[in-house]
């Protein structure tokens, strides 16, 4: 770690409550986006659509 830290004010944006204004600058979410989505119960994936999940990646060799 930096030891930089972060220069925002964590506890203001925690206390900011979104306005009716705010919802409309986030996009709608489609079906697509959802299918594709990883979603996650802390670090456990429950639906990975790459199947990626729980698969380590295997070390390649090229010789050349």
């Amino acid at each position: 770690m930096s030891g930089k830290g972060i220069k925002s004010d964590l506890e203001h944006v925690d206390r900011h409550q979104i306005s009716d204004a705010e919802y409309g600058d986030a996009p709608e979410f489609t079906d697509d986006m959802l299918k594709k989505a990883v979603i996650r119960e802390g670090d456990k994936v429950i639906h990975d659509p790459s199947g990626k999940a729980g698969k380590p990646s295997r070390a390649m060799a090229k010789d050349l």
